[in-house]
């Protein structure tokens, strides 16, 4: 291997001299990031890049496959960016790790994102562009989840309050049966001798 960085480095030597004035210390610089790039290898571009469902409108989950489980890979790199946009938001993760959260997204929006494995400062090619389109707010299926809980919620408490105004109505109900039969009932006495009047007449 040295041997063909020495051939490298005369045949950068030779050519630079003539198309344009070098150092040998720019040339220690290119031979060295040479060295690393061979030692270290190019990592694989990561395959497979997908959505997870269900979509949401303010966040989308990814996830993909290591293009070689062989690398020793220091991190992934996330690209994404909306549709028409130049504006990109770049994010790193340990690579024991396939999958990311992208966030702060806007409904409605298309975007692009791309997974990128690196070793050091060295990166692969990108994986496959993958492109989707956020929904409405209202289409979010926790939104719509939450809209759900809440019609079962109020419905619940229309089915309890009519359930306690039915035990109202039936508790003066009745009161009033009893208050109605309590008024028919005839009180009884017995006098001294034996006699069996009823109270009222006997009070008279």
């Amino acid at each position: 291997m040295w041997l063909t960085m020495a051939s490298v480095f005369r045949l950068i030597s030779r050519q630079g001299t003539r198309l344009f004035p070098i150092t040998p210390m720019q040339i220690v610089g290119i031979v060295l990031c040479l060295v690393s790039m061979v030692e270290g290898g190019v990592p694989a571009a990561p395959r497979n890049l997908t959505l997870v469902l269900p979509l949401l409108s303010r966040e989308v989950k990814i996830r993909w496959l290591p293009g070689n489980p062989r690398d020793n890979l220091t991190d992934y790199v996330i690209v994404n960016r909306a549709e028409g946009s130049d504006t990109k938001t770049v994010s790193r993760i340990d690579p024991e790790y396939n999958s990311f959260t992208l966030k702060d997204l806007k409904e409605e929006t298309a975007y692009l994102v791309y997974v990128k494995a690196a070793i050091g400062n060295v990166r692969s090619l990108s994986s496959a562009t993958l492109e989707f389109t956020t929904p409405r707010t209202d289409d979010d299926p926790l939104e719509i989840e939450n809209k759900l809980n809440a019609s079962k919620h109020v419905y619940s408490l229309i089915i309890v309050f009519f359930l306690w105004v039915f035990l109202v109505v039936l508790c003066v109900k009745y009161w009033g049966v009893v208050n109605k039969l309590r008024s028919q009932v005839t009180r009884m006495e017995v006098t001294a001798d034996g006699a069996l009047i009823e109270k009222e007449q006997f009070e008279r």
